[in-house]
């Protein structure tokens, strides 16, 4: 009698160990597929604002810069024209006091001119090298975008990309883990019986 009762237990506790362990299974997917969702989010925001602010303030150098040595440039073409305007007018006297006046002035414009260019060249390479992280950036989620493409995704949308490679993942990792666990128990059984 005890062992009638404990055989139609068996079949019941063994559907209630499968439940337990489904459960179990889609608890630890949720979590695990949280998880690494949000650290590739935290990741790739965190690269994005950095790049964004450093792109937006050598822009707004580059165009200060680049103001600045069209003003210096605009300086030196202005104490040209005088000259030239002196010279053209028939004043050779007046064109040769002013060129005088305005050599000094001049020569200064130039040399300002010239460190103002070098200033302007270092924010061209800078800007350059913030468009070089921006390429290695995407090149770090190179992959999921080829994954996309391969399964009809725009490249594009890459959070999408990168959530059903997730769940992917997390799908298929508890459920193996449970079949190699079976597999053992089945193995280590047959191995009793011989």
């Amino acid at each position: 009698m005890v062992d009638r009762e404990l055989a139609l237990g068996a079949p019941l506790l063994c559907l209630i160990l499968v439940i337990m362990i489904g459960v179990l299974m889609g608890l630890n997917a949720v979590g695990v597929f949280g998880f690494l969702t949000k650290a590739h989010l935290d990741h790739i925001a965190s690269v994005d604002l950095a790049l964004a602010d450093r792109t937006a303030e050598t822009e707004a150098r580059l165009a200060i810069q680049t103001e600045t040595v069209a003003d210096l440039d605009r300086r030196i073409a202005q104490i040209d024209a005088a000259i030239e305007e002196s010279t053209r007018l028939g004043r050779p006297v007046g064109a040769m006091t002013i060129a005088d006046q305005k050599r000094r002035d001049r020569a200064d414009i130039v040399v300002n001119r010239q460190r103002e260019t070098q200033a302007l060249a270092a924010l061209r390479i800078e800007k350059i090298k913030t468009d070089v992280d921006r390429r290695r950036a995407e090149a770090d989620v190179g992959p999921v975008r080829y994954l996309a493409e391969l399964i009809g995704m725009p490249a594009t949308d890459l959070e999408r990309s990168v959530r059903l490679l997730t769940l992917a993942l997390v799908a298929v990792l508890d459920p193996m883990a449970v079949a190699l666990l079976l597999a053992a128990g089945a193995h280590s059984k047959s191995a009793t019986f011989r």
